[in-house]
This record gives structure tokens, C-alpha cells and sequence, in this order.
């Protein structure tokens, strides 16, 4: 009993009243209240509101296309993926000098995004809009203008945030094969359909995807979809995660209060509606670490093949200046 009471942080409700229901020898029916105490114990509390260490996957590409990062063990952790170590440690001395107790370090204050730019999205320009200009003043972008390759190319080497919301991966108006001769310095969202998924080559070659091309680009980090979503369901969990992740404007109207209290959902119960995005009109509680924004989007969608779509690939990020201190730097390594 005493190490079910100890497990009780990582298991569900039927599984740890199965378990009370063993170690006591009585049915099942009888354990609720049982366990329901057991999950308000100090330690379980304590795990399921800790600061989690970034969990790395790397995955067989034959597993590739599941979302394991909705696994109920893993769906309070920060979660990114990437192919292989190989990888993992050319991104970590690409990037050396900007990593900081686990974690690479950008400067929020430069950002460029690209929205609807083969101008087909017009719902989806009209709910980012308002949210990029008011959340994100200091940034550039276009709205509804696609972009020259040297304008794509440009953004990706001079920009420490990029953001593409349209078709796919934007490999339409830069090919991964010009993708990867570049050095990419941002922190790359590419909130299309399938943006980040791996697809089957033929024959003997593994499967690849336009992320590929980013990672060998040197790109820190690349944000996507595993596959086809609606723009209304993108756009909400565009809005959440950076929301959440940016820092605070000098415009922004805060209640301590609010602000302490949990994140609530943003659905889109309209997706003509342009209010996605009202100024001050969702509650924000900074979360500099952007895997864990990641992580707490996936309430911004009552869908969950749209919020289990959303993947993180590359190394963990936090906005520069404010790594979680919570987290001893020791076990994370440093650069």
C-alpha cells in the first residue's frame, strides 16, 4: 500500500483503484474514496505540479506519426522530438554558445511572420490579425502576400522567430534543398497542415519532411502539425501557445490574481468569428519555456486529433533571460 500511495502521482483513477482494491482484498466499488485521498496526498501533489526536465524522443520512423507526447504520462511534461543523437548533438554545437542550463535561449524581441500568403486563407488572416499586431508589436510580417524565396531565405537567417500560417510547410516558396544550405537562427513555427511529418520516400530511403531540411539548416527548433487540421483549430492553438509563451507588452492589462489562477481554454465556437484574439480577454500566465506552452495549448482545442497534431522537434527553447531556475542546471547540462 505504501508504494501504490507513492505511485499514485503517475497513475490513473481506475488503475490506482484496482490497486487499493488488491492490497486490501475488497471490491473495487468500495475504493473511490480511497483513492481519491490517496491522489490529494502532499507528495502526489507535489510531482503533479513540479517543473518537469524537457523529455527528448526519439522515435523509430516507423512511430513516427503517433502523437506520444498525449500519452497520459506525458502530458504534463515538456515534450520534443528528434531523430537521433547524431542530430540532437550537431544542434546543441550549432547552438552552443545560446544554450543555457538545458535550454537554447531566444530573444523574443525579433520575430517575422507570413500569414495566408497564397491569399486563400481569409478567415485565418482575419482571427491572426488583430492577435500578431497587439501581442507582437515589435515584429514584421504580411498579411496575405506571398513571399519572394530571397524574402523566405532572408527571414530565416535574420529573424530569431519566424512564424508561417498557410498551406502546408511554406515549401512552396522555398524548397528544402535550399532550406538546408542556409543557417537558420529561428525558432520556426509552421502552423499548416502536415507541416512537421515525416513521409515515406520509397524504397530503402527513410522517411523525411521539410523539418529535415530545417534541422540541417542548423534551425533550433521547428513547430508543426503531424497532419491535416482545421485553420479555426490552428489558429486557436496558434493563439494559446504564443500568447502564453511571449512576454508581456506594456499594453497588456493583468490581474495578479488572474494571472495565478489556471489557463483557460480559447475555443473557437465560430470560425467565421474574427474574435479569437480580444485584447486582455483571456487570462495569461507567462510560461517562458515554450515546450511547456506547447503543452498547456493542447486545452485550446476541444478537438483532440487537432491538439494531439501539434509537434516540437529540435531542441528546448525559453525565451533569453528567463530559464526556469526551479530546475537544478546540473542534471541538464549547460553551455
Amino acid at each position: 500500500m505504501y508504494f501504490l500511495a507513492k505511485a499514485s502521482a503517475f497513475l490513473l483513477e481506475w488503475q490506482l483503484r484496482r490497486g487499493v482494491a488488491d492490497c486490501l482484498e475488497i471490491p473495487i466499488a468500495a475504493t473511490k474514496d480511497i483513492a481519491r485521498q490517496l491522489s490529494k496526498l502532499h507528495d502526489a501533489v507535489q510531482l503533479q505540479t513540479a517543473r518537469r526536465h524537457p523529455v527528448i524522443l526519439i522515435l523509430d520512423e516507423e512511430l513516427e506519426l503517433f502523437p506520444w507526447e498525449m500519452l497520459n504520462i506525458l502530458q504534463d511534461h515538456p515534450v520534443c522530438r528528434v531523430p537521433n543523437l547524431h542530430m540532437l548533438y550537431a544542434l546543441y554545437k550549432a547552438h552552443e554558445r545560446n544554450i543555457s542550463r538545458g535550454r537554447f535561449e531566444v530573444d523574443a524581441s525579433s520575430g517575422y511572420y507570413i500569414v495566408n500568403p497564397e491569399q486563400n486563407l481569409p478567415r485565418n488572416e482575419k482571427r491572426l490579425r488583430p492577435f500578431l499586431t497587439s501581442r507582437a508589436p515589435s515584429w514584421n510580417g504580411t498579411f496575405g502576400v506571398a513571399p519572394s524565396s530571397e524574402q523566405f531565405r532572408d527571414v530565416l537567417q535574420n529573424y530569431n522567430i519566424f512564424i508561417y500560417a498557410g498551406h502546408g510547410s511554406g515549401s512552396q516558396f522555398l524548397q528544402g534543398d535550399e532550406i538546408q544550405k542556409l543557417n537558420v537562427q529561428a525558432v520556426t513555427f509552421l502552423f499548416g497542415c502536415s507541416s512537421v511529418t515525416s513521409k515515406d520516400l520509397g524504397g530503402r530511403i527513410e522517411p523525411a519532411g521539410m523539418w529535415h531540411f530545417y534541422h540541417i539548416a542548423s534551425c533550433p527548433m521547428v513547430i508543426g502539425n503531424l497532419w491535416a487540421v482545421t485553420d479555426a483549430a490552428s489558429d486557436a492553438i496558434t493563439v494559446h501557445t504564443l500568447h502564453n509563451w511571449l512576454p508581456r507588452t506594456q499594453d497588456m492589462v493583468i490581474d495578479e490574481e488572474q494571472e495565478r489562477m489556471p489557463l483557460k481554454p480559447c475555443y473557437v465556437k465560430d470560425p467565421d468569428a474574427p474574435e479569437l484574439w480580444r485584447p486582455n480577454g483571456y487570462r495569461w500566465k507567462h510560461e517562458p519555456d515554450l515546450l511547456s506552452a506547447i503543452r498547456r495549448s493542447h486545452t485550446a482545442n476541444k478537438h483532440y486529433m487537432a491538439s494531439a497534431a501539434l509537434a516540437a522537434r529540435g531542441l528546448p527553447v525559453v525565451i533569453r533571460g528567463q530559464v526556469d531556475k526551479d530546475i537544478p542546471a546540473k542534471s541538464l547540462g549547460s553551455g
